[in-house]
This record gives C-alpha cells, structure tokens and sequence, in this order.
C-alpha cells in the first residue's frame, strides 16, 4: 500500500505542478495585456 500511495503522491504533485504552470502563463499574459494597454493609452495622451 505505501508504494500505492507514492505513486498516487507523485501524480499529484505531477497534476499541481501542472495547474501551477498553467496559472503562471495567465499571468504573465495578463501583465502583458496590462502593459499594452498602457501604452497605448500612454500613446493617446502624447497626441494631446
């Protein structure tokens, strides 16, 4: 049984290791959509 429950401990930190990725991707790409948003509203204030 405890090799049962290593192998089942291993796929979950596999799966969390994997969400976690996940979730660092959607935040880098929020920030980038931040930054361009800002820019560009950066841009519109120059035309002033």
């Amino acid at each position: 049984m405890k090799a049962l429950d290593a192998l089942a401990s291993r796929g979950s930190d596999r799966r969390r290791q994997q969400a976690m990725k996940a979730l660092d991707a959607l935040a880098v790409a929020e920030r980038h959509i931040r930054a361009l948003g800002t820019a560009r509203a950066d841009r519109g204030h120059s035309d002033d």
